[in-house]
Order: structure tokens, then sequence, then C-alpha cells
């Protein structure tokens, strides 16, 4: 399954100028037997350039940190956020972006539409 996210919390289209994170409480990681994945988009459907060579972060990532409480938090932005290197998938500098979640091998919850995905919510 590949649901796309195109707009934020508020249902304003999501664009690269912005910074955004993607919350995942404790115990609601995407329901996939396989492996998930998030990756970023531009508004050409191309994954973005960025320095540090990473176009998606999911459960295989080396090095992701979860929160304290078990939760995991991904950031989605042009720039680095301060402490949270690891969990940063790039953007482009403008325009719209899209965020791509991958599920192989969904679960039931996936395939019931009974799973909540959760908000890409802008900060800053």
């Amino acid at each position: 399954m590949y649901p796309v996210g195109s707009f934020d919390s508020t249902g304003t289209l999501l664009n690269g100028a912005n910074e955004y994170v993607i919350h995942f409480a404790k115990g609601q990681l995407p329901p996939a037997k396989y492996f998930w994945s998030l990756a970023v988009y531009d508004d050409n459907d191309h994954l973005v350039p960025n320095p540090i060579n990473r176009y998606s972060i999911g459960n295989h990532t080396a090095g992701v940190k979860y929160n304290a409480d078990g939760s995991l938090d991904i950031y989605v932005q042009t720039t680095a956020p301060a402490g949270h290197a690891s969990n940063w998938i790039p953007t482009p500098a403008s325009g719209q972006s899209e965020v791509f979640m991958r599920m192989y091998g969904p679960e039931p919850s996936a395939l019931a539409g009974t799973y909540v995905y959760p908000s890409i919510t802008k900060v800053g």
C-alpha cells in the first residue's frame, strides 16, 4: 500500500518552505508485516536530492531514535532539525511536496481502513 500525504493537519498543501513533524504514538507505527517507510517527493514526483543522500525513513533505517515514551517523530523539512538529524527526511527548499508511506505486507487494519494515519503537523 502507498498512502500519500499531501496536506498538513490544517488542510494546507505541504510546501518545502515549511517544517513538519509526523508523530507516531507508541504502538501506532504503520501496520506492515514486512516493512514500512516514509519518503518525500517534490512537485514533479521525484525524490528530493539532498546532501545526506537520505530518501526515506522506515522500520529498517539504522540510527532512528525513538522518544523516551516509545513514540517516534519523523522530521520533514529542508534543513536538519537541531538534535533530530537521525529522524530527518530532507524536502525541496520550496514548492509543493508529498509524503509517501509504503507498507509492504499491510496488516488487516491498513487493508480495512481502520488504521489511523498520523497527521503531518507544521512546526516553527
